[in-house]
């Protein structure tokens, strides 16, 4: 009896060492999975963190460029007497014709002295303000603020229906 059970003791120990061998296998190629997804997962992530640099690099660049758009329509603004809203819209539609804020500041510019020359009641300007139906003064001679003014000239130069008209009043 002791032949049959040193026999079943020498499969049983066979059997279980292949198995631990198939074990040790399965386990060492788990590990290597494993470690093939920890690489992937860490690239992924390096992938994504520089998303979210690039990401925060263009925010702040945004922001500069907003911040230097305020800063030009506020200095035009200040230049001309209009009001950024109004420069802000001018320069929509300067932009949408191909022309610059600078190119169109320098016209804006010119409107105050045109309006300053319309309110002594001399020259072209004044002759254009007139036919306008538009004063450049208020009630007590003061130079009107030029953005009232240059709302009420666009106005009525856009209700002249005849172009050739409107650009000899200019």
């Amino acid at each position: 009896m002791s032949k049959t059970v040193n026999y079943i003791l020498n499969v049983a120990t066979k059997k279980a060492e292949r198995a631990m061998k198939g074990l040790s296998g399965e386990a060492k190629r788990l590990d290597s999975q494993f470690m093939t997804t920890t690489k992937s997962i860490g690239r992924g992530m390096a992938m994504v963190g520089a998303a979210v640099v690039a990401a925060a690099g263009a925010t702040v660049a945004f922001g500069q460029k907003m911040a230097d758009l305020a800063n030009n329509l506020a200095d035009t603004a200040t230049k001309t007497g209009l009001t950024t809203d109004t420069i802000a819209g001018l320069k929509l539609a300067a932009e949408g014709s191909g022309l610059s804020l600078g190119s169109l500041t320098q016209g804006l510019l010119r409107f105050q002295s045109s309006m300053a020359e319309s309110a002594e009641g001399t020259g072209k300007a004044a002759e254009a303000f007139a036919k306008l139906g538009i004063s450049a003064t208020d009630g007590s001679g003061s130079l009107r603020d030029a953005n009232s003014v240059f709302l009420e000239v666009t106005d009525a130069l856009a209700a002249m229906g005849n172009e050739t008209e409107r650009n000899a009043t200019l």
